[in-house]
């Protein structure tokens, strides 16, 4: 059986990890200009975050789960 290169994987993570970080942010009453200002990213990054638009590294990952009370990995279960 090969085996299979990350290449290969589903493309739903960076989807889940949009879908989670918006729910996150609403939970908490935050807006995506605050959540922006909090992380000292522009909104319009946010926003194609949560959209699934662009695809965050793990640092900027762990920096809004810790702006939100989550963990990565809780932004990241589907």
């Amino acid at each position: 059986m090969p085996i299979k290169s990350a290449s290969d994987a589903p493309a739903s993570e960076h989807l889940i990890f949009a879908r989670r970080l918006k729910e996150a942010r609403k939970e908490i009453g935050l807006s995506q200009g605050r959540l922006s200002e909090l992380a000292g990213l522009d909104r319009s990054y946010i926003s194609n975050l949560e959209r699934g638009s662009a695809n965050p590294s793990l640092l900027k990952m762990s920096q809004l789960a810790r702006i939100v009370g989550r963990s990565v990995s809780d932004l990241l279960r589907g």
